[in-house]
């Protein structure tokens, strides 16, 4: 059969047609697919800066919160914050949102966000960059737990006058006296050991020793874990008995030039109560200290040395009634002292010879050390009272004791440590070891 030319004509212009909406089709779908890669490769990279944004907020919320928890100011804070974010981020913009800047707790947030450079999108028409963005706070507060403590407990009533822990200055000395007295104030009964094994128990809990090989790992290593108070709940420990000498000698003194982790105590809680040998402490917060010195009792370097003599010189010119004295003002003993005694008046009143009577005869302000003569212009009139000067002692107000322990510490300054900061100010006692977390 003969095909006629009009009719081969027609089908090769239906062929054209047909292959033309093929190529149409091809080039659309083509670029739909090219489309969709070019947002999935973008997508993909606004996911990278994402998480590096995040991770900007993050990091600069926590360090902000460290500078903040320690003291350092909000300036300090600020300038932290960006460093930290730009470590994650180059060239990320942000700050600061909002901050309770002190020490003890509080919180800050931060907001950084970032330009993303797209590379595939602008040539499918979309745009060429966007932005991408994160928030992020972090609270602070006294550390709820803290891992690595040393099995010696601190009456938290010791932290007093130049020791008052955490507004003492950098580089304070603290001493701390350990004995096996009941009723000596300052003492610290059962030696101040716990049994870290048995923490957080009942308050009828029958406590067991843990012994000295156990002590000994626990102050040289810290104890191998978190440990978590309750408070305002009890966290009652059992004591551990025994002076066990090496533990303090050998072991701690093995850690000289070290800081620890201490456990801080509520004396009116303990069980029984104070001034009876502890069972059980309840601890209330942590600090940590740098290790000093450890001395025995006896050692002068820890009770000091001491000077008596008595002192005796004359009232000149002689006082009439009213007139007063200083016994600071004479020279017959050390400008430094530790202690004046009562002073004893002797001389000549009305031609006779005598003891003057206090009340009577004159009036002495122990406060002032001032003496105020009432009586009528005596003949003669001799000063003479026992004085004392001890140095050197860090801990001098206790008795020279060969079984006792001086502990000398010194103050460093708030540090960051433990976990699980207390979130209100007065939920936990301050001691100077705050907590850092991000706010969920």
């Amino acid at each position: 059969m003969r095909m006629t030319g009009g009719r081969f004509a027609r089908r090769l212009q239906r062929s054209g047609s047909e292959d033309g909406a093929v190529i149409v089709i091809v080039v659309i779908t083509m670029l739909a697919i090219f489309a969709v890669v070019a947002v999935v490769l973008d997508i993909g990279a606004s996911l990278v800066v994402k998480r590096q944004v995040v991770a900007a907020a993050d990091s600069a919320a926590l360090a902000a919160a460290q500078s903040c928890a320690t003291g350092k100011g909000l300036g300090d804070a600020a300038a932290q914050a960006d460093a930290y974010a730009t470590d994650n981020r180059p060239g990320v913009q942000g700050s600061i949102t909002s901050a309770d800047c002190v020490t003890g707790s509080g919180s800050v947030s931060t907001a950084y966000s970032s330009n993303v450079a797209y590379n595939v999108a602008p040539i499918a028409g979309l745009g060429s960059n966007g932005n991408v963005g994160a928030k992020a706070t972090a609270i602070w507060g006294p550390a709820r737990q803290v891992e690595g403590a040393v099995p010696i407990m601190l009456d938290s009533t010791w932290l007093k006058d130049n020791c008052h822990l955490p507004e003492a200055p950098v580089g304070t000395q603290c001493a701390f006296w350990y004995d096996n007295s009941n009723t000596t104030s300052g003492s610290q009964n059962n030696w101040g050991f716990m049994n870290l094994d048995q923490w957080d128990v009942a308050a009828g809990y029958n406590c067991s020793n843990a012994g000295a090989s156990n002590r000994g790992d626990w102050i040289t290593q810290g104890y191998p874990g978190f440990l978590a108070i309750n408070y305002p709940e009890p966290t009652y420990v059992c004591s551990d008995s025994g002076h066990a000498s090496g533990n303090w000698e050998k072991d701690l003194g093995s850690v000289v030039g070290q800081i620890r982790s201490f456990p801080l105590t509520d004396p009116s809680q303990q069980i029984p109560a104070y001034p009876s040998a502890a069972d059980k402490y309840d601890v209330i917060g942590w600090t940590d200290l740098k290790i000093v010195q450890v001395l025995k009792g006896n050692d002068p370097a820890a009770i000091g040395s001491t000077t008596t003599g008595t002192c005796s010189g004359d009232w000149t010119p002689l006082p009439v009634k009213n007139a007063t004295k200083r016994l600071d003002s004479m020279s017959c003993f050390p400008s430094t002292y530790t202690t004046i005694g009562t002073p004893t008046l002797t001389g000549m009143l009305k031609n006779k010879k005598q003891t003057f009577v206090e009340g009577t005869d004159y009036r002495y302000d122990p406060a002032t050390r001032t003496l105020t003569w009432l009586d009528d212009k005596p003949k003669s009139l001799t000063i003479s009272f026992d004085w004392t000067f001890t140095s050197g002692g860090a801990c001098p107000d206790h008795a020279s004791n060969p079984n006792a322990v001086c502990l000398v510490t010194q103050w460093m300054g708030t540090r960051i440590g433990g976990q699980e900061p207390c979130d209100q100010q007065a939920s936990c006692p301050d001691f100077g070891l705050p907590a850092v977390r991000l706010s969920e």
